[in-house]
């Protein structure tokens, strides 16, 4: 009989623990919700940062979870995203320049121009991006998780950086792929990146690391101004490949359709 009661005893213990673990989950879900909201860009900080909560109508910046809206309005002719985190949305009518670190939870159209210098910019699984137009420098990064599309109308600047994930981008306005700062791009995971219209290579290597493909489009032009190597991955070509300047051989080290 003591033996049976140590057993409800342990059990009632045990029972209690979950009922407190899921209590504590609640409060959290709880918590998390009561944060997320709507905020709106006013600008009225004294500088353009993301991070500076005079710049929100809420008086506090950008958390976890929050719908983040930036008309264009203020004194401020682009915003600096800095800081990092979870967003749901991010809508824009100004430039964006970001320098930090940001996933997004649902599809995005961005209205400006977005330069990714240095940050990091992550759709999560099934979301989908639209750029006006889109640079990538200094290391940034943009990566598309699984079943991500990433749609740039206007031109979209290479000069540095990473196009991550197993998403796919396509640069509908050509691409300039040029040598600002390291000049080393690098398209990795299995990335595809389809090109359509003029691509213009001017300098610093390209490299495809894992089974990342670039497709050059039907009716697109690839026109070579540099000896740069292109390394790794699958080169389809669709288009017309040329060499226009450069004093040497531009070597393609990859698998050439």
């Amino acid at each position: 009989m003591w033996t049976q009661k140590r057993r409800n005893a342990a059990m009632q213990s045990r029972l209690r623990n979950m009922a407190m673990g899921w209590l504590m989950l609640i409060a959290l879900l709880m918590v998390a919700t009561a944060h997320s909201a709507t905020i709106t860009w006013t600008g009225a900080g004294s500088n353009n940062l993301f991070t500076n909560p005079n710049n929100w109508d809420l008086g506090r910046a950008p958390g976890s979870g929050d719908d983040v809206r930036i008309p264009n309005v203020g004194s401020h002719a682009e915003v600096v995203v800095d800081g990092g985190g979870f967003l749901n949305s991010l809508q824009s009518n100004l430039p964006l320049r970001v320098v930090g670190a940001y996933s997004l939870s649902t599809n995005t159209t961005f209205a400006r121009d977005v330069v990714i210098e240095g940050g990091f910019v992550e759709m999560i699984p099934g979301t989908n991006v639209s750029f006006t137009t889109l640079t990538i420098q200094n290391g940034g990064t943009l990566r598309l998780n699984a079943n991500c599309t990433a749609t740039i109308t206007g031109l979209f600047t290479f000069e540095s950086g990473f196009l991550d994930g197993n998403g796919t981008t396509n640069a509908n306005g050509g691409i300039t792929l040029n040598a600002i700062g390291s000049g080393l791009k690098r398209i990795r995971d299995n990335h595809v990146l389809n090109v359509s219209g003029i691509a213009t290579w001017t300098g610093g290597p390209l490299s495809i690391e894992g089974s990342g493909v670039f497709n050059l489009q039907g009716g697109a032009t690839l026109n070579i101004q540099t000896d740069a190597e292109f390394a790794g991955g699958t080169f389809n070509n669709n288009g017309i490949v040329t060499k226009a300047s450069g004093s040497s051989v531009t070597e393609f080290n990859t698998v050439f359709n």
